[in-house]
């Protein structure tokens, strides 16, 4: 009787942690995304403006530039991306946001320079930065 129990009470925490904690800790970076992707797609200057100009290479340096300043979350990342990459994105560029944005928090670049200084976030920033563009030119390849 004791075993069921045990295990009973372990499922009443996984399903707890599921479909309670994570929510609320997801939630709201999750809603923030769909309401940024909601005005991008709504708002039709925005999406005027994606479509002329983040559809060639611009795209890479916006998306480079806009998670770097901005720390995205990585689940509201994907419903902002996904919005701007159907107004006209190049998918590469989307793809360089999803990398660099959730890389490039505030709390890990406050932990690197407190830890190693300047010069490490320095060559973090641009490795990171380097590689994401990399990695999203060659995932517009495919």
């Amino acid at each position: 009787m004791g075993g069921s129990r045990h295990i009973s009470h372990r499922v009443k925490h996984m399903f707890e942690y599921a479909f309670v904690d994570i929510v609320k800790d997801i939630g709201p970076w999750l809603i923030l995304g769909i309401a940024l992707a909601a005005l991008v797609v709504v708002v039709a200057p925005v999406g005027e403006f994606v479509g002329a100009h983040l559809g060639g290479g611009v795209g890479y340096l916006f998306s480079l530039g806009f998670g770097l300043i901005m720390y995205i979350c990585a689940t509201g990342s994907v419903p902002l991306v996904h919005a701007l990459v159907w107004q006209g994105m190049n998918i590469g560029a989307g793809m360089t946001l999803l990398l660099v944005g959730p890389i490039t928090s505030w709390g890990t670049i406050l932990v690197l320079r407190k830890e190693f200084g300047g010069r490490i976030l320095t060559i973090f920033l641009v490795v990171v930065s380097g590689m994401s563009l990399l990695l999203g030119y060659c995932f517009s390849l495919i």
